[in-house]
């Protein structure tokens, strides 16, 4: 499966970069958790290992899955993060 850079990003900033943003939008955080943010392609590939883990196989993140990301998404992101 091939993701476009511009697709990855649409599933971070739907279900990443609420909270792992500089100024996260969830009103739950003031900062982002644990300094992780993930609001740009060079950031998501700064910590793809975490992403990956965290979204992709674990499926822990979104926490408690409050942004709703489907199977298809984890996918796609997967795909993109493994992809060079």
């Amino acid at each position: 499966m091939s993701v476009s850079d511009d697709r990855a990003l649409q599933i971070a900033q739907m279900h990443c970069a609420t909270c792992h943003a500089a100024q996260p939008s969830n009103p739950a955080f003031k900062e982002p958790p644990g300094g992780l943010v993930l609001d740009t392609l060079a950031t998501l590939r700064q910590h793809e290992d975490k992403v990956l883990a965290q979204a992709v196989l674990s499926q822990a993140m979104p926490l408690g899955n409050a942004s709703g990301m489907t199977p298809e998404e984890r996918a796609e992101l997967g795909a993109w993060l493994t992809q060079r």
